[in-house]
């Protein structure tokens, strides 16, 4: 069986409000007996930070915030979701915690899956 996932790309702009829009298909289609392709087993979080300030990024599944990485301020980075927090698409949301501030805005709830590329935007001033 050969599998094939398209890629998602899910979306979230936080500031005062938050939006969020999820775009995306999967894919799965017999034929060949060999993958060309590998499973992917980790997601992508790519952050464009928009705001003067640097911000440390948290995954929150379960009440539980576990730090994903550092996104400095007026720059996109990119982070890996660990497929921990993947299994079976649990709704995530993301904390985008200032540093030397205390306004730390959290994305709404999103289901992400292995393969997916999520886009979050934080918006500046």
């Amino acid at each position: 069986m050969r599998h094939r996932t398209a890629r998602r790309t899910v979306v979230a702009a936080l500031g005062f409000v938050v939006i969020g829009l999820g775009l995306g298909l999967a894919a799965c289609r017999t034929g060949a007996t060999r993958t060309d392709e590998p499973i992917p087993t980790t997601a992508t979080l790519h952050v464009e930070n928009r705001a003067f300030a640097d911000r440390v990024i948290y995954v929150l599944q379960n009440g539980v915030r576990r730090r994903l990485g550092m996104a400095p301020g007026h720059t996109t980075t990119e982070l890996t979701i660990p497929a921990m927090y993947l299994v079976g698409g649990a709704p995530l949301r993301f904390i985008a915690d200032p540093i030397g501030g205390d306004d730390a805005p959290m994305s709404q709830e999103m289901a992400v899956f292995p393969g997916d590329d999520v886009v979050l935007v934080i918006m500046g001033t």
